[in-house]
C-alpha cells in the first residue's frame, strides 16, 4: 500500500487507513454465514485523491479494483471510515468542512450512491454483527458528534441513515476516537477537550434466547 494522507484528531496525526473485515469477494454472500460476511482481512486508504481498498492474499494485501459507480470522494474529505454490510458491499463515510456524508449501494438502482451531507463531525462506521455473528440481526451504524462536539448521534443503514438517534451527551467538547465492542456492548472512546479520555459504555445488547451464557 502507499504511504496514506493524515488528519489531525485533538492532538494527534491519525492515518487515513485502517484493516477491516469482510467477504472473500465482494457482493458475494455465499451462504450468508457470519464466516463468509466477516472472515477475510480487508484494507483501505485515502492516498492521492483516491480511496483504495485491499485483500489480505495470505501474504500481503493485494488492490481491488473500485466497483465502476463507486464516487470519487471530493478532495476536501477527510475523517474517513469505510467498513462492509451485510450485503458484502462496502461502506464508506466521510467528513467535509462539519457535516458527514455517506457511500453506500443502492439495491433499487443497482450502483453506489451518496448519502446526506448530515450536519456533523468525527464520523465514524460500526456493524454490529460481531455481537451476534448473526448478520439477520446486525447493521452498520453511522456515529458522528454535533459540530459543537458535545454529543454522540448515530444514524442506521436500515433507515437509509435517515433518522438520527441520540447517544450521550459531554460535559466538555469532545473529539471521538474509537468505537469498540465491550462484552455485550460498545464503548466509545472520547477525548474531551482538557485531553482527558472519557469511556462511555452504551447499554447491554439484548441475549436471545438460543444464546448460552
Amino acid at each position: 500500500m502507499n504511504k496514506t494522507k493524515t488528519y489531525k484528531r485533538y492532538k494527534f496525526t491519525v492515518p487515513e487507513m485502517s484493516i477491516i473485515r469482510g467477504p472473500a469477494t465482494e457482493a458475494n454472500t455465499g451462504s450468508g454465514s457470519y464466516e463468509d460476511l466477516r472472515g477475510t482481512f480487508w484494507a483501505w486508504d485515502w492516498f492521492d485523491d483516491t480511496l483504495s481498498f485491499y485483500k489480505w492474499s495470505g501474504s500481503e494485501f493485494a488492490e481491488v479494483a473500485r466497483p465502476a459507480s463507486f464516487p470519487e470522494l471530493p478532495k476536501a474529505a477527510n475523517h474517513i471510515d469505510a467498513a462492509f454490510n451485510t450485503s458484502a458491499r462496502r461502506v464508506a463515510c466521510y467528513q467535509e468542512d462539519e457535516t458527514v456524508s455517506v457511500i453506500q449501494w443502492n439495491n433499487a438502482e443497482t450502483a453506489f450512491e451518496t448519502v446526506g451531507p448530515f450536519t456533523g463531525v468525527d464520523p465514524l462506521l460500526y456493524n454490529d454483527v460481531d455481537f451476534f455473528e448473526d448478520p439477520a440481526d446486525s447493521d452498520t451504524i453511522l456515529f458522528y458528534l454535533t459540530t459543537d462536539r458535545s454529543a454522540l448521534k448515530a444514524r442506521l443503514e436500515r433507515d437509509q441513515y435517515g433518522i438520527e438517534y441520540d447517544i450521550v451527551s459531554f460535559d466538555l467538547p469532545g473529539f471521538l476516537f474509537q468505537v469498540a465492542r465491550d462484552d455485550l456492548a460498545l464503548k466509545f472512546a472520547i477525548i474531551l477537550e482538557d485531553g482527558t479520555v472519557q469511556y462511555w459504555t452504551s447499554g447491554n445488547y439484548a441475549i436471545k434466547a438460543s444464546d448460552t451464557l
